[in-house]
């Protein structure tokens, strides 16, 4: 068991953004919701993975995102009105906002996880979450105590009908099939008999004595007499529920795995069920006897205005895994690009990525690992698309028509590269090696000299080429493949991805967060210090110095001075992204899993520039610095003015408020060497500064 200790740590976060990188796919955005709540029929809130928090004004219409501050998962979210609401996570994150989320106040109680949050009014609320941890506020979140529930369980869900009389469920492996309740508003907790060893993760009472808990393998529990006697009900399916929500005594709802929704309407004797969709739902809220939501995995999120007889998706795009992205380089347009993956899914855009529309022609089934476009006479472009059992696909950016290639081979296939209309090559697993000289009317095999597994190719000029895979493989021809040699990378690990900026100058990424660079053709690779311990998909450059590599976790890395330091980007989710490709210095494209796209217009920029007014500029000195800035300029100092002094990767180092001061000295001595940017806030705007701190 986890020790539970009671931290107070206080965190103003603001609406200032990191993030550079949007969504173009799912819409609006592909974390996993895991809780919903519309405080009235037009205003909701849904939070989730990697500090996701959405608000919609319109009854789910249209959704925007408000600024967390955290990259941590959040559970669960409750609203006593449009603008007052609470936010329970990981690590016991609670965090409050009084203005409709605009800002938010953060709090730390304990070292485990909170999964539910629940308030009876204004003042009186509890969160419950791992090893039985629960904590109470008596003075709407001023102040939080912690309440050990006695019990070894998760708790999942937590409900109260008075300020005094509350209900938690949960399980797990010690105590599965947990149900307990309180009477003195959480100080103490008693476990109830209940009639299942299934985890219950979700619990819900209509009237201060009937409730209805449920869980895994479908389970359903009712009980009548506040908990004293649980019965069983049948729910006719075979699905874990994770929701349950009572929109009066008869009318109930439970949602969970596959998309199934069931509904009742004679208070749970039996129940109907749907099919919404194939991900999970893993949260129910009603405004309304009619009108209803449930949100779920990959940023699923449906909506009744019919009691649940009809629902409709109010998010929308593939989440099948996209392993590769690429834009049609015809004419110099880059408006037209292509992303590909499981099952044989194709997303075509021709608007920059602003809609990405399915690909019904293409003819297979097969997964894609590969998308490549080659320019081609007339304006036109040619694309290949090659993938799993030898599956090579060819398109032309001015006919819809598919043609499926043949390889060859029933290898997968994990790479492609064209150096022209005609010459092409294709590596993969078994170190499978291809060739075409017709534009890939017919393959040629070739003899790689190693037996290793092979993932990315790539051609910086017509007969010279590099291919990297498993175990640090790197090969290298200089006549279009004819004979290959084997290169010493410094690395074992395996490598997915191969980039060159020019003849001399390349980087391979792979396993355990691996960066190599040579600068003589490969005769000499260096390892790179990328700060990741995870395994780096993808690695493009868009210049000699600015290059960016993604991997597992959501991470996206950035470097400006050719490989020498890298940066990590915010890049709002923590699914694992596959590929990168950049159209220009600041468009940028990145696909992963669950049908991830992100695109930058502004070259992954770790923070918002926003200026003031012209007259309103500030400078600092000394800068580089070492224990002390001077901040000065403006007037407008005079005012209030607050210093906040972010690092590379978002994350607020420092914040001070300033009052009636010209000139701003402020002790910098905490901080570390490297690059951080000084944001600068008063009443005239926000202007923010780059400072170097260096001893």
């Amino acid at each position: 068991m986890k020790k539970i200790q009671l931290l107070t740590c206080f965190i103003f976060i603001s609406a200032f953004s990191f993030s550079q990188w949007t969504w173009q796919n799912p819409l609006p955005q592909g974390n996993s919701l895991l809780s919903v709540c519309f405080p009235d029929a037009n205003t909701g809130y849904a939070c989730g993975n990697f500090g996701t928090i959405l608000k919609t004004t319109d009854g789910g219409a249209t959704w925007s995102f408000l600024q967390s501050g955290t990259t941590m998962t959040l559970y669960s979210c409750y609203f006593l009105s449009c603008d007052t609401g609470f936010v329970v996570g990981e690590y016991g994150i609670i965090l409050k906002t009084a203005n409709g989320g605009s800002t938010w106040t953060s709090k730390f109680i304990g070292a485990d996880d909170l999964r539910s949050v629940f308030f009876v009014d204004a003042n009186h609320g509890s969160a419950v979450g791992d090893w039985g941890m629960t904590v109470q506020t008596t003075n709407g979140g001023a102040t939080w105590s912690v309440h050990w529930s006695g019990a070894y369980s998760f708790l999942y869900s937590v409900y109260f009908t008075s300020a005094s009389t509350g209900y938690a469920a949960g399980g797990g492996y010690i105590n599965p099939g947990t149900i307990l309740k309180t009477i003195n508003g959480g100080i103490t907790w008693n476990a109830l008999t209940i009639p299942s060893n299934s985890d219950m993760f979700s619990i819900c009472f209509p009237t201060a004595s009937t409730g209805y808990a449920v869980g895994a393998s479908a389970t359903i529990l009712k009980t009548v007499n506040g908990g004293s006697l649980w019965t069983v009900l049948p729910s006719g399916t075979n699905n874990s529920l994770y929701s349950v929500c009572f929109t009066d005594l008869n009318n109930g709802f439970a949602a969970g795995a596959g998309g199934i929704v069931l509904k009742t309407v004679n208070a749970g004797l039996t129940w109907t069920s749907s099919l919404i969709g194939t991900d999970d739902f893993h949260a129910l809220s009603f405004s309304g006897s009619g009108t209803g939501y449930a949100s779920g995995n990959y940023g699923t999120i449906v909506k009744t205005v019919s009691g649940g007889t009809n629902w409709t998706f109010l998010s929308a795009g593939t989440t099948s895994n996209l392993h590769s992205v690429c834009f049609v380089p015809a004419g110099g347009a880059t408006s037209k690009g292509y992303a590909a993956g499981s099952m044989g899914t194709i997303l075509k855009t021709t608007d920059e990525g602003l809609t990405w529309n399915i690909e019904t022609g293409a003819g297979t089934t097969k997964e894609l690992y590969s998308v490549s476009y080659v320019s081609a006479a007339a304006g036109n472009s040619i694309g290949y698309f090659v993938g799993e059992s030898g599956t090579i696909l060819k398109n032309s950016n001015t006919d819809p028509a598919w043609s499926l290639l043949t390889s060859g081979t029933t290898k997968n296939l994990s790479s492609v590269c064209f150096t022209d209309e005609q010459t092409g090559y294709v590596v993969g697993d078994g170190a499978t090696m291809l060739k075409t000289i017709n534009g890939g009317s017919t393959w040629i095999a070739m003899q790689a000299g190693t037996s290793h597994d092979l993932a990315s190719v790539c051609f910086p000029g017509f007969s010279t080429g590099y291919v990297a895979g498993d175990s640090g493989t790197i090969l290298k021809t200089t006549n279009g493949g004819a004979t290959w040699m084997t290169l010493t990378s410094g690395t074992t690990s395996k490598l997915f991805s191969v980039f060159f900026t020019d003849s001399n100058t390349g980087y391979a990424v792979g396993d355990n967060g691996a960066i190599v660079k040579t600068v003589n053709g490969g005769l000499n690779w260096n390892s790179l210090a990328s700060g990741a311990g995870w395994p780096l998909f993808s690695v493009y450059f868009v210049d000699a110095y600015t290059g960016y590599a993604v991997g597992s976790y959501g991470s996206i890395l950035k470097t400006i001075d050719g490989g020498d330091t890298w940066h990590k980007l915010i890049s709002g989710t923590d699914h694992g992204l596959y590929s990168v490709y950049f159209t220009d210095v600041f468009t940028g494209y990145i696909s992963g899993d669950h049908g991830t796209i992100l695109a930058t217009k502004d070259g992954g920029a770790v923070f918002t520039e926003q200026h003031l007014p012209e007259k309103a500029t500030y400078t600092i000195s000394p800068n580089p610095a070492g224990n002390k800035i001077t901040i000065s300029g403006n007037p407008a100092l005079c005012e209030e003015a607050v210093i906040n002094i972010f690092n590379v990767e978002g994350k607020q180092v420092l914040r001070k408020a300033f009052q009636s001061q010209k000139r701003i000295e402020m002790d910098v001595s905490t901080l570390t060497e490297g690059v951080y940017i000084v944001q600068i806030k008063t009443k005239a705007g926000v202007e923010c500064k780059k400072l170097v701190i260096q001893f």
